[in-house]
């Protein structure tokens, strides 16, 4: 498993699911980093399950923030995701056709001390070939991801965001990520 010791600040973590750096951290089912035409970092998840691995240095609820997009094309399903963590249901919420931000609660009985496991389940998974005759692309895919951010509290989720450690992972398309609140 992956080293994490650069990854806690605190007790927060940064997972820029479309840097190489952060690679380590995702486990099954997701694509190559890529970019959007904004220069922003992204992987697709592929097929309907996506895997992020992540440390717990306590047993105390954390919340996790993803900023994320649904694979849309036209007359496209919603697409609904299924959180889990440890292989427990921790979540549910549903992604449109523009990036957008959602968080979940992650209890702390859900939790281990140390490496820990989320997957995100997705209500189906598509590849552009089959949604879009004539593409080339056959990949199935189910959404695109631009970072996840573990943290317990708000100040915490802040402090990370703008420490400045990682400026460059930290601009999506000219604009800093907004802190959640």
């Amino acid at each position: 498993a992956g080293d994490f010791s650069q990854a806690l600040l605190s007790d927060a973590q940064w997972v820029d699911i479309g840097s190489e750096k952060s690679r380590e951290h995702l486990l099954d089912g997701w694509g190559d980093p890529e970019q959007t035409l904004e220069g922003a970092n992204f992987a697709y998840a592929i097929g309907t399950k996506a895997e992020i691995l992540f440390w717990a240095n306590k047993r105390a609820s954390l919340k996790v923030a993803f900023r994320a997009q649904a694979f849309v094309y036209p007359k496209a399903p919603p697409q609904v995701v299924d959180v889990m963590v440890n292989g427990r249901a921790v979540g549910r919420f549903s992604l449109g056709a523009e990036f957008s931000i959602h968080v979940v609660e992650i209890p702390a009985d859900a939790l281990e001390i140390g490496e820990n496991v989320l997957a995100l389940v997705f209500s189906w998974a598509k590849s552009p070939s089959e949604a879009m005759p004539g593409h080339p692309d056959e990949r199935k895919l189910a959404a695109y991801f631009d970072y996840a951010l573990f943290y317990e509290n708000e100040e915490e989720a802040s402090r990370l965001m703008e420490s400045g450690i990682s400026a460059g992972e930290m601009a999506t398309g000219g604009h800093k990520k907004k802190v959640i609140r």
